[in-house]
């Protein structure tokens, strides 16, 4: 396939296979064809496209898998998006840092709608949805955790008890629990939607840079932490917190976290340009260097199909992984 860089290789126990097995990691990259700066966090939709923003570009960007296509939609100046999810009629919803809302794009007609945040200098940052459909954000900059009512267009900001606590990474459970990272303040983050109720949980490894999770099928909260170079693990039935060392030790950079079709989990430690997975069940892990140097991968997430998608920040490029 003309212009896609494919490297099948895995590495397990430090010991390089030789011939790529069934199950080894699989990573394709598609380059950006259309001009863009700092692009970043993909959204795979229902079509089986897949969305991205150009966070200093002002833009947001669909690629088409089957003609291999770049689409871009011109956003207010100065919106610098930083996130995106397609929520199930195929709108595009975008959080806005530079322009403290939440913009929803329908691309059947070009139209936007935006929902200015009460407050100032919030820095939306990155959103996902529970199974009503409304959008959930954190925001980096005012240390609240945001909701958009999908009914009625209004929002609720909930202050993290911690300050400063720097919202990062932000998904749900199967319960509808909201999950996110505390970056600055290194904590993984709990808010019940019924109550608006927020709690706290220190992993045993204090200031661990905790920046994006994950959730297996099982319930369990999987979380990087970038600061530290180790995968944590959080067991809700329990209160039990699980550390696991990075393959590339405290300098790696764990920072982007997906659960493929399979149930494996998936991060990326950004200062190696390396992809991990670790699968729970087997208690397995294997290791695949970037095709391409420096990609800076900084979100991952996974399509219907399993397959999880990532965008490089610095190679400009769009890739999966499986």
């Amino acid at each position: 396939m003309a212009g896609v860089r494919v490297l099948f290789l895995a590495v397990v126990a430090g010991l390089a296979l030789g011939a790529p097995a069934a199950d080894a990691i699989e990573i394709a990259e598609f380059p950006i064809t259309i001009e863009t700066a700092y692009p970043r966090d993909p959204a795979p939709a229902a079509d089986g496209s897949v969305w991205f923003v150009a966070m200093s570009s002002d833009k947001v960007i669909r690629f088409d898998p089957a003609t291999k296509a770049f689409k871009a939609y011109d956003l207010t100046g100065g919106a610098r998006p930083h996130g995106v999810v397609v929520d199930r009629e195929g709108d595009v919803w975008i959080t806005e840092l530079g322009g403290n809302r939440i913009t929803r794009l329908r691309p059947a007609t070009g139209a936007f709608t935006r929902y200015d945040l009460q407050t100032r200098r919030n820095g939306p940052h990155t959103p996902a949805f529970d199974p009503q459909g409304n959008l959930w954000f954190t925001m980096q900059w005012s240390g609240k955790i945001g909701k958009v009512d999908r009914a009625s267009g209004k929002i609720t900001e909930y202050p993290i008890p911690t300050s400063g606590s720097g919202p990062y990474g932000i998904t749900l459970d199967p319960k509808g629990i909201v999950w996110f990272a505390e970056l600055n303040a290194g904590k993984l983050g709990r808010l019940d939607p019924a109550t608006g109720r927020i709690t706290e949980y220190d992993p045993p490894t204090r200031g661990s840079g905790v920046r994006r999770v994950a959730v297996t099928s099982d319930g369990a909260v999987w979380f990087t932490q970038y600061t530290t170079g180790g995968l944590g693990r959080f067991d809700p039935a329990t209160g039990r917190m699980t550390e696991y060392a990075g393959p590339s030790g405290a300098d790696g950079g764990p920072y982007a976290i997906a659960v493929d079709g399979a149930g494996r989990v998936l991060y990326n430690e950004i200062s190696s340009n390396t992809v991990v997975r670790y699968d729970p069940k087997a208690n397995k892990t294997e290791v695949v260097k970037s095709p391409t140097a420096g990609t800076a991968i900084r979100k991952m997430a996974p399509d219907a199909q399993g397959t999880v998608w990532f965008v490089g920040s610095s190679s400009k490029t769009l890739g999966f992984i499986r």
